[in-house]
């Protein structure tokens, strides 16, 4: 090779070489550290003069790569000299330049990278944003690191430059880390990298002389060799780089590739030498085992699961493993020599070769470097699924291309396994509800875009377990097998069915409709069509069984609900539907769903509106006679600032169902006990009945934040009725009077509200606190209804039963004074309803009590 060939093939690697530059980018930073650059980077250089940055660092941060021509910036006196700079002014000096302009550099300094020839092939630049007087002091440095890349480069061209895949292969798994040192002249000083301190197993920084490290040179003809370079390389400035026998400071052998060059000043004086320091120790191991590689690589090949073919220009197989001739069925001397298009069925077999022609005239490949799937043929014509991997491989001026295959049928036939698993109802066959959901949000987008509207319903088999239970599980899911293809029937044409749990089933439009009259209009036809008796009525076993659904549909706006809140809305009609079972219906109508979005939001409300200052008390105060009163019932007010005012009969049954409900409850004895506390600030004593939940009192902490809030205030418990319903009571019996003794000899009273209208029990109410009983305004209602005798006997019981207990009786909903009368002849003790006085805000409930 002459030596312009030589330097052209250098220069063409160095493209590859430069895309090493990444892996400097620590070394970078510290360079970029010393020499105090704002912007620091490697760029390589082609043929047209043209720079490509390789890595930018802009204050030790890697930015954006970028372009630019040699000519006519700072960078061209790089041509024929190592390294230049620019102090100060350097927009000025380059004003064509848009560059500098963008960057903002005013000042400048880089050095050449050269290859083994001499030749530039890139650039090591530092850009400064304010003028800069000692940049001429950071040349050698600068200088030092460009040889460094230089020699990296280097290496990274030689490693490319395997001859083989299989020792290239080697070789990048051999390949070392290299580091750099220098020697300072003037001072004696010499200076490793940590790469460096690495190869010598020295700690880091450790103080060392060039005695001390020729030392580590095995033996003295290997020290006399490197010494011989180094001080050649210091009287005549004649660099080198050469291999030696090298012991480490654990007497480690090892191999070792150092070079050197010198670095001269403005004077043309030598003031350091410096190069690279590199552990090839694998390289010479690598070198000895190649052979026994090479056996081990046939061997790796012959037990792959895997067909490896490796097939020449011509196409035809020049290399198999074992593994390909099991695959396809041929014998070794039978597959190699043949064409790779024996292994391809029509029409791959004929387009091979043309194929093959055109990626070597355009290089467009579809499968060289991607896994592709395709079917082979195997020796007696069998045809098979493949998985194909295609690598191309350049030795020396031959090319070769080497394929892996996979057999994947059995892989296919447990996708095709596991996709039904995953989508499909093992009972029924029909699809679940994941795929339900696939579907339905691929429908939901697209009538999005129409503005358009879909009917949903979600059905669910009435009391489906107890039949499991009486006829048997296999019975249950027969009746769900002719349940389901009765259904089919009954939504074919415009709607899709799914299975969805154990017993559910969902239905929905298979097509889009923008007319809402129409499906309002289709709706109850479909509804009617699902739940027709005879989709539920089987013949199983010889038994005629016929079994009950209940249905809850609705129609979505497509452009305004989304997949989550169409279930929602779904759940919500099914479980409306179940309250009218068997057979049960609703249709989640535009109110309903107003009705249900309240609700929801209502849900959220109450997550914190116990710290939203929009509940408040009123009173109601509780009567002697007609004009005293001497205690109060508080009761709760909700004004939402953004639904307004929400009447607790609304709010109270959902609180109940999350821990809203406890919340809500410490709020209002908090604030019972601090209005307690004021009017005995005003010397007035009264006493404030609380109504209290099921789950409030059953709380582990109710006791501990109940007396928490009565000593924060200051207040007599004696002051405190909780009031507690009868299905409270219940709830938890033992718990519940557990609960209530313990705080009754604390001084708390206890009332029970709603008294005759739960599950009422003598023996729970003589053993139970109880210091009054409320009688229900629906029995109060009835005392002077002629038709009804029933309510006055309640009444009448009641009362007396309060008086055999020793507590008192306590009338609510008051609203006639013929009501009053007979009360109080009766002998009830206290009274409270609209005669004698509304609820009251509580500043004017004060004003009332004074």
């Amino acid at each position: 090779m002459s030596k312009n060939s030589k330097q052209l093939d250098i220069g063409s690697a160095y493209d590859v070489s430069y895309s090493q530059c990444a892996n400097l980018s620590a070394q970078l930073r510290v360079l970029q550290q010393e020499i105090k650059a704002d912007y620091l980077f490697i760029a390589s250089v082609d043929e047209a003069k043209l720079a490509t940055t390789q890595l930018v660092l802009c204050n030790a941060e890697v930015v954006e790569n970028f372009s630019y021509s040699l000519e006519g910036s700072p960078c061209e006196p790089l041509l024929t000299q190592n390294v230049c700079f620019i102090t100060h002014d350097l927009q000025q000096s380059y004003p064509e330049n848009r560059l500098l302009q963008a960057i903002n550099a005013n000042a400048y300094i880089g050095a050449a990278i050269l290859n083994d020839d001499g030749l530039l092939t890139g650039v090591l630049v530092g850009l400064y944003f304010n003028a800069h007087q000692n940049l001429e002091s950071y040349k050698s440095t600068l200088l030092s690191f460009a040889n460094y890349t230089s020699v990296y480069l280097q290496k990274c061209f030689f490693e490319n430059k395997s001859s083989s895949q299989k020792l290239l292969t080697d070789a990048v798994e051999s390949m070392a880390k290299v580091g750099s040192w220098q020697y300072t002249v003037l001072t004696d000083e010499l200076y490793f990298s940590p790469e460096v301190y690495k190869i010598y197993a020295l700690a880091a920084n450790t103080k060392i002389n060039t005695t001390q490290a020729i030392a580590h040179y095995a033996g003295e003809k290997e020290q006399a060799r490197i010494n011989q370079l180094f001080k050649r390389l210091q009287t005549l400035g004649l660099p080198y780089c050469e291999d030696f026998e090298f012991v480490d400071a654990k007497g480690r052998k090892k191999w070792v590739r150092t070079s050197g060059q010198p670095v001269f000043d403005i004077n043309n004086d030598l003031t350091a030498v410096q190069g690279a320091f590199e552990d090839v120790t694998l390289e010479y191991e690598l070198k000895a085992k190649v052979e026994n590689k090479k056996n081990r690589l046939e061997a790796i090949l012959n037990n792959l699961n895997d067909a490896v073919i490796t097939i020449n220009k011509q196409g035809v197989i020049v290399h198999c493993n074992s593994t390909a001739l099991t695959m396809f069925g041929y014998q070794q001397n039978e597959m190699l020599g043949i064409s790779i298009n024996n292994l391809m069925p029509e029409p791959y077999a004929s387009k091979h070769h043309s194929y093959m022609r055109n990626y070597e005239q355009t290089g467009e490949a579809k499968i060289i470097g991607v896994g592709r799937q395709l079917p082979a043929r195997k020796k007696d014509g069998t045809i098979f699924q493949i998985e194909l991997s295609l690598t191309k491989a350049v030795n020396d001026q031959s090319v070769e291309y080497i394929g892996v295959v996979r057999d994947i049928s059995e892989k296919l036939e447990a996708q095709d396994t596991i996709y039904n698993l995953a989508y499909s109802d093992l009972i029924t066959g029909l699809k679940n509800k994941r795929w339900f959901e696939r579907e339905c949000r691929s429908l939901l987008q697209s009538a999005s875009i129409n503005n358009g509207y879909i009917y949903a319903a979600l059905l669910d088999m009435d009391k489906l377990a107890q039949f499991n239970f009486k006829y048997g599980i296999e019975a249950g899911n027969e009746a769900l097998i002719l349940t389901a293809k009765k259904l089919s029937n009954a939504t074919k044409g415009g709607y899709k069915l799914y299975k969805s749990g154990v017993d559910s089933f969902l239905i929905i439009s298979a097509n889009i409709s923008n007319e809402l009259p129409f499906l309002e209009e289709q709706q109850p036809i479909i509804d009617a069509k699902i739940l027709a008796l005879d989709n539920f009525s089987h013949k199983i076993s010889d038994l005629d069984v016929v079994l009950s659904a209940s249905l809850g549909s609705t129609i979505i706006d497509a452009s305004k609900d989304s997949y989550e809140s169409l279930f929602n809305k779904l759940d919500y009609a099914q479980k409306q539907a179940k309250k009218l079972s068997p057979f049960g219906h609703y249709f989640a109508d535009s109110d309903a769903l107003k009705r249900y979005e309240r609700t929801n939001k209502i849900h959220y409300l109450l997550i914190n509106v116990d710290k939203s200052d929009e509940l408040t008390l009123v009173l109601q105060p509780q009567f002697i006679n007609e004009n005293t009163f001497n205690s109060a019932e508080a009761l709760l007010r909700w004004d939402s600032e953004e639904l307004g005012v929400i009447s607790p009969g609304e709010f109270i049954p959902l609180a109940e169902e999350s821990e809203a409900i406890i919340k809500i409850g410490d709020w209002v004895i908090d604030q019972v006990c601090k209005l307690l506390h004021q009017v005995d600030l005003l010397g007035k004593s009264t006493c404030i009945a609380v109504n209290i939940s099921a789950k409030q009192i059953v709380a582990p902490d109710f006791k501990q934040k109940l007396l928490a809030s009565v000593q924060k205030w200051q207040i007599s418990p004696t002051n405190l009725v909780i009031e507690l319903t009868e299905t409270t009571l219940v709830s938890d019996i033992e718990l519940v009077k557990e609960t209530m003794l313990e705080l009754n000899k604390m001084g708390f009273r206890f009332s029970i509200d709603d008294f005759g209208t739960g599950y009422s029990s003598l023996s729970y109410l003589k053993e139970l606190p109880i210091s009054e009983l409320k009688i229900d305004k629906y029995f109060v209602d009835g005392i002077m209804d002629d038709d009804d005798s029933s309510s006055k006997t309640i009444v009448n019981m009641i009362i007396d039963m309060a008086k055999a207990l020793g507590v008192n009786s306590v009338a609510e909903g008051v609203e006639e004074i013929a009501q009053f009368n007979y009360l109080k002849q009766r002998g009830c003790d206290l009274f409270q309803g609209y005669l004698f006085s509304k609820p009251l805000p509580v500043e004017q409930w004060k004003d009332r009590l004074k």
